[in-house]
């Protein structure tokens, strides 16, 4: 461990029960509040994402300098990265026309890349070590990806329009599916003939069907 890490602690909590409960409330207070500010407050997308953003900054120059962790403004972050991340989204979706499918795609190569850069750079992925400022800023870009891609994927798998597997899709494909027998006579006339081209004399021989679908064929055409 170097002279900076030694100086520092573990600047992120530890991943147990209780993380995950104030993490999904976290998030839900983020986006919640995010539509809120944007649509009911009246602000807009653009002076909300520009409010928050100037937040985040203050809350990770805070984060930044703490030496260990410290929850308040360790969960101050998390709520502000979840506004700005869910913000990301609706800007590019809702403004520059962006399609969730595409944006989905951008933020899982963001985050996929920054994995690769954090653990070449790094040697670890580990969420125990983040004893550096280098670690906690692949932490915190970490984070802000998973948000944004959190928004933009929930948004595509609830959106109306999107054309994802649906019951009806199910439905229809039950409906037009054939077994393989019928499939085989489709395409040959017969089972009989299907067999003959399709597999070997041997396995012909050794199947238990042969005997039997070719004397009904040879009866009956």
């Amino acid at each position: 461990m170097n002279a900076t890490a030694a100086r520092w602690l573990n600047k992120v909590p530890e991943v147990t029960l209780s993380f995950w409960v104030i993490k999904i409330l976290s998030t839900t207070v983020g986006e919640t509040g995010a539509d809120y500010l944007a649509v009911d407050a009246g602000f807009g997308a653009g002076w909300t994402s520009l409010g928050m953003a100037a937040l985040l900054a203050i809350a990770l120059f805070w984060q930044m300098r703490t030496k260990a962790y410290t929850p308040w403004i360790y969960w101050l972050t998390v709520v502000l990265v979840s506004i700005v991340g869910t913000q990301i989204t609706d800007i590019l979706t809702d403004k520059l026309d962006v399609s969730l499918y595409t944006s989905t795609a951008i933020f899982s190569v963001l985050l996929g890349l920054n994995f690769v850069v954090w653990f070449r750079t790094e040697r670890s992925l580990s969420i125990r070590a983040i004893v550096t400022p280098r670690r906690e800023w692949f932490y915190w870009t970490t984070v802000l990806c998973t948000f944004a891609l959190g928004t933009a994927a929930g948004d595509l798998a609830t959106v109306d329009s999107a054309e994802l597997i649906t019951a009806a899709h199910i439905a229809r494909a039950v409906e037009r599916s054939k077994s393989a027998e019928e499939q085989i006579k489709d395409r040959y006339g017969s089972y009989t003939k299907g067999l003959g081209t399709d597999i070997s004399s041997a396995q012909k021989e050794k199947s238990p069907y042969y005997f039997w679908n070719e004397t009904k064929d040879s009866m009956f055409h």
